[in-house]
């Protein structure tokens, strides 16, 4: 029994998860979001961090995902994009005021 408990351990520790997925980085400072626009490739994660005082969001144009207000007690918001693709967002409080930013997901 214990040789097949470590078996297991082993086998399922060696197996490629999230914590050895690609995580890019978008910064919220101000109102914007810094880069404006990023590169990442399918299953590849975006991570935007709010560094400003103010509250924002990050919500997709096309709706595939939003995230909560991002200020006081969450700051941060991932997403894992799993295809190739555009994906433009934007602040929903500041979007006329021009925060906005794009997700180009490549094939490598």
């Amino acid at each position: 029994m214990k040789i097949l408990l470590c078996f297991l351990y082993f086998f399922f520790a060696s197996m490629p998860g999230k914590e050895n997925a690609t995580v890019h980085t978008v910064k919220i400072e101000g109102m914007r979001f810094i880069p404006e626009t990023i590169q990442v490739k399918p299953g590849e994660t975006v991570r935007w961090i709010n560094e400003s005082k103010g509250l924002h969001n990050v919500i997709a144009a096309d709706g595939s995902f939003a995230s909560a207000m991002l200020g006081d007690k969450t700051r941060v918001f991932e997403f894992t994009f799993s295809k190739a693709g555009t994906w433009n967002y934007f602040c929903r409080p500041h979007r006329l005021m021009g925060m906005k930013g794009k997700v180009l997901v490549v094939d490598p």
